[in-house]
């Protein structure tokens, strides 16, 4: 079910694109080792080193993994980040956020999983195994950043045929959305490898998400407070006590491909870095870029009963159970906001309510104005999608001891494939 707090475990990767990645926190001190990449002549204000990336190619080289070269220089920047508003950044993203590509009808059927991992081999395993018995799972992209290790074997010949492996020399929040591999769809699914839900409960997200690919649907609703000392992050206990949201957590969210790539090459770089310094943020500043493109609109959420079905794998050391990791977290939340411009009177970041009854399963979060569920249009309905929807007009008729019956059968699915691989659940 879902986690007490925050977990985000993003390890990803060096940038294709302009401008990629900050990393390392030295023990001692607070110390920034920023590695840009930069294939063209755009002047942001910011440091740059130029480093000679290369894809790796050989003869031997299997065709499932991507690498990328060692050949890093890095540069170490202690200066704090600005919060003052970067307009500049800001006309570049909404121009780019403007032109987001349509979705084609593969788009409407299928999804890219882009999935985090960092030394938990069979954890990975595990998660792949369930996620690529789902039907709407096109291709599961695997976010490699560890150095010193192979990925598995099993991993990069997985047998379901839908896995590649992207090897990546850096390890930074900010790289989960740097897409080195161009994704077959342009829906992707943001996922850590300790987080795993049933099939159907990934559709209900990816089904709403196609309605509405300009903005994100994720599975964790989080929220902002305003108060005289300044905005707060909201925990999963104050958003679900205010019964208000404004945020999503990107270790579960769908997102549109797009949106990736104008956070790689046009998030401010002082939001950038402050993710890069403190290991952390990663899924606020791109919950906010989002909510800056879209008028202050906040993300749209799965069904309620998705987004309680969530498994989560247990395991130590998780980046959130770290000291100071909430109160970075409020940091971010203050400066972003003013950062993205959040603040002002035509683009505040709104305040939506979270259920409107303690009863409901289903519709939770803002209504989109599209179409949603069972009242979808029939047009844009894949057989997948109807199917789902005769389930959920089935569990409406269904008294409690049915429905938790059938819910605990659902969900056993899931536990199934992790008890195979010796792995235990929160």
């Amino acid at each position: 079910m879902l986690a007490d707090e925050d977990t985000n475990l993003g390890y990803p990767t060096p940038s294709h694109k302009k401008a990629s990645l900050c990393v390392r926190v030295g023990i001692a001190s607070c110390l920034l080792a920023s590695i840009y990449v930069f294939q063209s002549l755009t002047n942001w204000n910011r440091i740059e080193t130029f480093t000679p990336w290369t894809k790796a190619v050989s003869g031997d080289e299997n065709p499932n993994e991507v690498s990328l070269g060692n050949d890093i220089k890095e540069l170490i920047e202690t200066q704090q980040p600005s919060c003052k508003v970067d307009h500049a950044a800001l006309s570049r993203a909404k121009t780019e956020a403007a032109s987001l590509k349509k979705l084609t009808p593969l788009d409407r059927e299928y999804f890219t999983i882009r999935m985090n991992t960092w030394k938990r081999n069979a954890q990975l395993l595990a998660s792949i195994d369930h996620h690529a018995m789902c039907e709407g799972v096109l291709q599961i992209q695997i976010i490699w950043s560890d150095p010193d290790a192979e990925p598995p074997s099993e991993v990069i010949n997985h047998k379901s045929g839908k896995v590649v492996v992207e090897r990546h020399a850096v390890n930074s929040l900010n790289e989960r959305f740097n897409m080195i591999l161009e994704p077959p769809t342009l829906g992707i699914l943001s996922l850590d490898d300790d987080l795993l839900r049933p099939c159907d409960a990934l559709d209900s997200g990816f089904f709403r998400w196609k309605r509405n690919p300009n903005r994100m649907v994720g599975f964790d609703a989080r929220s902002h407070v305003e108060d005289e000392e300044g905005w707060k992050y909201g925990s999963m206990s104050t958003t679900k006590k205010a019964n208000t949201y404004s945020l999503i957590l990107t270790r579960a969210a769908f997102v549109h491909s797009d949106y990736l790539k104008i956070y790689m090459d046009h998030l401010p770089r002082n939001i950038f870095n402050y993710v890069a310094i403190n290991f952390n943020c990663e899924d606020i500043a791109m919950s906010l870029l989002v909510s800056a493109l879209t008028g202050g609109r906040v993300p749209l959420l799965a069904d309620l009963w998705a987004l309680r079905s969530q498994i989560k794998v247990s395991h130590e050391n998780a980046i959130s159970s770290k000291k100071g990791h909430m109160s970075s977290r409020s940091n971010c939340v203050e400066c972003f906001t003013r950062v993205l411009d959040l603040r002002s009177k035509e683009g505040h970041i709104q305040l939506s309510p979270l259920l409107e009854s303690k009863k409901q399963i289903f519709r939770v979060g803002e209504k989109s104005g599209n179409s949603n569920d069972f009242d979808a249009a029939e047009a844009t309905i894949i057989k997948r999608e109807s199917d789902l929807i005769a389930r959920l007009k089935e569990w409406v008729k269904m008294d409690k001891s049915e429905f938790r019956k059938h819910w605990n059968e659902m969900l056993g699915e899931v536990r199934s494939v992790l008890e195979s691989h010796d792995l235990h659940v929160d």
